[in-house]
């Protein structure tokens, strides 16, 4: 029983990771898009 609790607590934890992953990537893209428009 407890080690399916770790494992389901592991699956969150990695699922978690990549949507804070996914955000900052599209905030990262965010803010080259704002650079290049404020060179142009």
């Amino acid at each position: 029983m407890r080690k399916l609790g770790s494992r389901h607590r592991k699956l969150t934890t990695d699922k978690d990771t990549t949507v804070a992953r996914t955000a900052k990537e599209e905030l990262a893209s965010l803010a080259k898009a704002a650079s290049k428009a404020k060179t142009k």
